[in-house]
């Protein structure tokens, strides 16, 4: 699973994202991704163990109660639609 994490700009977050997997035991296998693109306040983090419903749950739940985070999204895969080939 991957989330996408808007984080607050006085966030101490921002300056190390991977401490946010320490800020609470139900955050124990989140691992910081990437910047989503250009967006330097918005960062992707993988929980590789979040098959479960109820765990996926539980880490948004978490996540959005900590203090400085603005906003998760859970990031999808989709394919890309084929253009019409003439």
């Amino acid at each position: 699973m991957e989330l996408a994490v808007t984080l607050a700009g006085t966030s101490s977050f921002l300056s190390n994202p991977s401490s946010i997997a320490h800020a609470h035991p139900a955050l124990h296998d989140l691992q910081y991704s990437r910047q989503a693109g250009e967006l330097n306040d918005v960062l992707v983090f993988t929980v590789p163990s979040a098959s479960d419903p109820a765990v996926k749950q539980e880490v948004v739940q978490v996540l959005q109660g900590l203090e400085g985070i603005i906003r998760v999204v859970e990031l999808v895969p989709r394919r890309r639609a084929k253009r019409d080939e003439f």
